[in-house]
Parts: C-alpha cells; sequence; structure tokens
C-alpha cells in the first residue's frame, strides 16, 4: 500500500498574531483551557483560506509554531474529496473548523488495525479534542475526508506526523 503523505509548511507571513498567541497559549499547562482560548481566539481573529497553500488531491499542512514543550499548532487546507490515512497522535489533539466541512470517522485500535466506532460531520465553528495516554502516538484514532475544500487549526502535544498509522 502506497501511503501519499500531505505537503507542510512552515509558517506564514500574515499570521503572525497567530504565532503570538500560541507561544502564549503553550505555557498552560492545562489541554481544556488551550482549547478553549483557542475556540475564542480564533472566533475573534478570522483565518482566511486563502492565506494558505493547496495542495490537491491531498492537504496542505502549514506549521504556526512550535513550541519547546513538543506542542505545535498547524493549518490543514484540505481539498474537496481529500482524506487522510488512518492515524493516531499525541496526548492531546484539537481541532478547529474554520471554512468548509469535514468527516471525522473514528476508530478503537485492535491489534495493529483499527475497527470503526463512530463517524461525525464537523462545520466551521465547530471543533473536537482528544485527551489520550502521554507518549504514546495511537490516542484519537480516526480518518479525515473533506466534503469541501476546507481550512482547520490544530493542535497537538507533539509532532502529529509521528502519529501511528493503522488499516482496516
Amino acid at each position: 500500500m502506497i501511503i501519499r503523505k500531505p505537503r507542510t509548511y512552515m509558517g506564514h507571513p500574515n499570521q503572525e498574531h497567530i504565532r503570538i498567541f500560541l507561544r502564549e497559549l503553550f505555557s498552560i499547562p492545562d489541554p481544556e483551557k488551550i482549547a478553549q482560548k483557542t475556540v475564542s481566539f480564533l472566533s475573534d481573529h478570522p483565518v482566511p483560506l486563502s492565506d494558505f497553500p493547496p495542495f490537491a488531491p491531498l492537504y496542505s499542512r502549514t506549521i504556526l509554531y512550535r513550541a519547546e514543550n513538543h506542542y505545535e499548532a498547524m493549518a490543514a487546507r484540505w481539498s474537496k474529496d481529500a482524506i487522510s490515512v488512518i492515524h493516531g497522535h499525541p496526548m492531546f489533539a484539537f481541532y478547529y473548523l474554520l471554512e468548509g466541512e469535514l468527516s471525522v470517522e473514528c476508530f478503537e485500535k485492535s491489534g495493529n488495525k483499527a475497527v470503526r466506532t463512530d463517524t461525525r460531520i464537523y462545520k466551521p465553528g465547530q471543533y473536537f479534542s482528544m485527551l489520550g495516554i502521554p507518549d504514546t502516538f495511537d490516542n484519537g484514532i480516526h480518518r479525515v475526508s473533506a466534503k469541501k475544500e476546507s481550512l482547520s487549526i490544530h493542535i497537538y502535544s507533539d509532532d502529529a506526523m509521528k502519529g501511528q498509522i493503522f488499516t482496516i
């Protein structure tokens, strides 16, 4: 099986206010407070889709900030019909949808495979977060697919690309 990865970019000059916010945000040790403050910030500070490069037929990842404590934030610009692999995350993951529509299929680990448990649709202004086991990368196993061209902000407690990949 060939696994195609998204294209990753570092930062964006028009998003300095986001980096300043994130630098302060990541000094907070409580993931739930991080989620609350991020929702509040993003409702007050519009982030346009056009600020981030597309990468058809998948999605692009623009790293907005990486902190010394390993927290990172990135923007994902999804092409319509883009689908991620089934993957896990570090201890904490937070997604906030700014534009478009995303379908998130949730899975549970079963050996080296994943078993689907739920599917949810997210629209602009909606978010979800996951809190799992520290020092593992198989938390919050899911697959994301874009029903429309979309833009989402993601915050992780470590490098999301370390997430374990699963098959069904």
